[in-house]
């Protein structure tokens, strides 16, 4: 079902970084119709997986090629404006990065569809007037069971709120935005964890399915939380690895928790490393075997055996 009233203009943003998505967009759209949105900013050179912004309408072939084919797949978000493609690529252009807590420049993927809801309830009123600029309507997709669209609008006081005058990145994060975006936090920490975790303890982790160590690494972060709010990747894979490798729920033990409370995170981390070195079974009570099942040499030839009977048709 089509989010907008069929009389406004509307938009797409097209995450091109996708594979197929870009040359798709070209081919099912007219290319007169669309901007890169990455054309004129710093992230010009990145030209090939700029999000790209086009005028659509309910009966595009490319949401027809999307809906038919990319269901599930977070391809974009919609939006409507009484302004023209130009003037509603120039303001987007502006939204792409914002400020951290700590001053870094952040790149912002609002066209993410489970990124924006999070961000827009995560900004005030004044704030979403900014963002949005001369977008007067944004809709994202959303799966519970069946697609439906997640659909928010330009609060209306002050309505031609725009950025020209405000200094870039427009936005810098204060602690209230971190509190309320923190599951954006999280994935984007859980992804970067499994990635240095399948390079590091490869033969480890490659016999088990992804959601499975996903769900793990899940539930290891979120108890990591309680003694530090804000980690860093390296301190996050340091804390899942000793999960994964040796005991999955060591933090539960008194010893445990009375380093991590007392000592800073990082002297405690050394403390229980230095331990398990000495000791491999210092916490061994504390390990669920169906939480992280031991390795096992046969399941994985097994594995390796199907993948490539598989490759080969």
């Amino acid at each position: 079902m089509w989010p907008f009233d069929p009389q406004m203009r509307t938009f797409a943003i097209i995450d091109a970084a996708i594979p197929q998505l870009r040359e798709r967009c070209y081919a099912l759209s007219a290319a007169s119709n669309s901007e890169p949105l990455y054309v004129s900013t710093p992230f010009a050179h990145l030209i090939e997986i700029s999000p790209i912004l086009l005028e659509i309408t309910s009966d595009s072939p490319l949401l027809a090629w999307l809906s038919e084919n990319r269901p599930t797949l977070n391809w974009g978000v919609l939006l409507a404006s009484d302004s023209d493609l130009s003037a509603v690529a120039t303001h987007l252009r502006k939204t792409l990065t914002v400020k951290s807590i700590d001053d870094d420049e952040m790149m912002l993927r609002f066209y993410d569809p489970d990124t924006l809801p999070v961000f827009w309830d995560a900004l005030s009123t004044t704030e979403q007037r900014l963002f949005s600029g001369p977008v007067t309507q944004w809709a994202a997709r959303k799966i519970e069971g069946n697609v439906s669209w997640w659909q928010a609008a330009r609060p209306l006081e002050e309505a031609d709120a725009t950025m020209k005058d405000l200094g870039q990145p427009w936005l810098k994060l204060t602690s209230g935005h971190r509190n309320r975006l923190r599951v954006l936090f999280h994935r984007s920490l859980r992804a970067q964890v499994i990635t240095r975790l399948n390079t590091t303890i490869t033969w480890r982790l490659m016999h088990l399915e992804p959601a499975f160590v996903e769900s793990r690494v899940d539930e290891s972060l979120n108890a990591m939380y309680q003694w530090l709010s804000d980690p860093e990747e390296s301190q996050s894979t340091r804390f899942c690895r000793l999960c994964i490798e040796h005991s999955s729920h060591f933090y539960q033990s008194r010893q445990a928790q009375s380093y991590l409370n007392n000592m800073g995170f990082d002297q405690a981390m050394d403390r229980l490393e230095q331990e398990i070195a000495v000791a491999p079974n210092t916490y061994a009570e504390y390990h669920d075997r169906e939480w992280m099942p031991d390795f096992d040499e046969n399941v994985l030839t097994e594995k390796r055996r199907q993948q490539r009977w598989s490759n080969q048709g």
